[in-house]
């Protein structure tokens, strides 16, 4: 990541929130060691090719965090199509999971980490979690 953007990342962050910055700044010290690709795309778009495109040999994850909510209906609702889709046509040598950690209730005052794995489709809550890393309560 360029510097611009780096500082442009930590902008989005309450100044006072120290904590936050330097998880932050850890995971930006990760990802500058670790080559990766930023993709910008439509949400249901890049998650319908990637389902389509999955290794016909491997266990495929989509995982999402604390973004659903901001996602207009359509969009959920074509995500959770294809992954309906594709996870009927799973196998158990090449399982789907969908791992999210978002918010279940919005009067709850924690995440949820939740579990759907195909074939099969069953869901599992795995954990509450704090909105910003901070915890975690395994349920599961």
């Amino acid at each position: 990541m360029q510097p611009d953007g780096r500082l442009r990342l930590r902008s989005y962050v309450w100044a006072d929130q120290t904590a936050r910055l330097e998880r932050l700044d850890g995971a930006l010290a990760l990802a500058g060691a670790h080559p990766f690709e930023l993709e910008k795309s439509d949400a249901a778009a890049f998650g319908i090719q990637a389902l389509a495109n999955r290794p016909k040999n491997a266990v495929f994850v989509l995982f999402h965090s604390i973004m659903w909510q901001y996602m207009p209906r359509a969009t959920k609702d074509a995500i959770l199509t294809a992954l309906a889709d594709e996870g009927a046509k799973a196998a158990a040598a090449a399982p789907i999971a969908r791992l999210r950690m978002e918010p279940r209730d919005p009067n709850d005052d924690w995440a949820t980490l939740s579990l759907t794995l195909w074939p099969g489709g069953e869901t599992r809550r795995l954990a509450k979690c704090d909105f910003h890393g901070r915890w975690i309560e395994w349920i599961a």
